[in-house]
């Protein structure tokens, strides 16, 4: 596939991630995944930057690997320059290639390198200046070849997205998923969990500071550890544990997590235990043990934002009604209806399960 005239087309390098076709697969409306061709990269590449990385790397007649891309596609409509067009369409296929990122992140473990943090490229083919880059603070990479930090590479495949949006595929499922919580309205608590989650993918950062963001992802969806409140409404400030295996076992499928029960008891312990060592630093030994219990802390938090967003949804589009079930005010947060609704289910699921699973059966991712 390659840009076609009449078109602004947003490209956002994923560095590290793996694909395994040649293939295009559709993310959401307008917004596909797909390795572009050699010559379709080196013009979207600057000429000596792609030079310096095949010199680098090794020769091959087709010169320097593209990287896999999320590729934000819209038309050109009336805009004759791609400034004009940047200005007028920028932020908004900015935040379609933004939720990709998050939506794959979403729907799977694995490290990319945050494209805004490389490299991103509006390609408007049919215009006399037609490129415009903006590079990241770490575009150098792009050249010395990028560092993973020994995290595992991400791993996507076309089986992944989908061919056709009549019949999507989980990952299409999980964009929807966002999708539907910005048409919502959105809300701090859950923008704060996303932001955090984000940025436990952080390039260069310590293991410390990724699990710190992970766990400011977690206060966000449940309030704390030992709270005895989220704002005016009560919770059960020792049912911490409970609340998480609930939660973990109602997630969605495909997670790696083995069993929930077993998953909340090592949050509430060891994951307590790190979590004071942060926020007291307790240097390296901190750092050791925040490397060994990043990848499952981060899963677990994976799991439990997919069903944050899921209730997100319902909070944010029925609040009064679910309220009313609860038996909270209707201007309570987000966080304490959510923190409510796990404390009600791990009672008895019943009819209130909808809310945190997606309804009918159907899966997000």
């Amino acid at each position: 596939m390659s840009a076609t005239p009449g078109t602004l087309n947003l490209y956002f390098p994923l560095w590290c991630a793996k694909f395994d076709s040649d293939e295009v697969g559709i993310l959401a409306p307008g917004v596909a995944c797909y390795v572009p061709n050699a010559d379709e990269w080196r013009t979207v590449q600057k000429t000596d930057v792609w030079m310096a990385q095949w010199r680098s790397g090794t020769p091959s007649a087709q010169g320097p690997p593209p990287p896999c891309c999320i590729v934000v596609v819209i038309d050109l409509d009336r805009f004759d320059s791609i400034h004009a067009a940047i200005n007028a369409m920028g932020p908004l296929m900015l935040a379609s290639a933004r939720d990709a990122v998050t939506a794959l992140r979403l729907f799977r473990a694995g490290w990319f390198l945050d494209p805004e943090q490389a490299m991103y490229t509006f390609y408007a083919p049919s215009l006399p200046i037609n490129l415009l880059r903006s590079p990241g603070p770490y575009r150098q990479t792009l050249i010395s070849g990028t560092d993973a930090a020994n995290r595992e590479a991400y791993k996507l495949a076309i089986s992944d997205l989908s061919q056709d949006l009549a019949a999507p595929g989980p990952i299409t499922r999980t964009w929807q998923l966002l999708a539907d919580y910005r048409q919502a309205g959105q809300s701090d608590s859950v923008d704060i969990a996303i932001e955090s989650f984000n940025r436990s993918y952080g390039y260069q950062l310590h293991a410390s500071s990724r699990a710190s963001n992970l766990f400011t992802a977690l206060d966000a969806m449940l309030g704390g550890m030992s709270a005895r409140r989220v704002g005016k409404v009560k919770i059960n400030f020792r049912g911490f544990a409970r609340r998480v295996e609930t939660a973990l076992r109602f997630v969605e499928s495909g997670s790696v997590l083995a069993d929930a029960h077993l998953e909340a008891l090592w949050l509430n312990a060891q994951g307590r235990q790190l979590r004071n060592s942060l926020a007291h630093s307790n240097g390296q030994s901190t750092e050791a043990n925040a490397a060994a219990a990043f990848d499952r802390l981060q899963e677990v938090v994976r799991c439990v934002l997919r069903q944050y967003l899921h209730f997100a949804v319902h909070w944010l589009t029925n609040r009064e009604e679910i309220a009313q079930q609860l038996k909270i005010s209707s201007d309570s947060q987000i966080t304490a209806a959510y923190v409510k609704i796990l404390e009600v289910i791990q009672r008895s699921a019943g009819e209130l399960l909808y809310l945190v699973q997606p309804a009918n059966g159907q899966k997000y991712s």
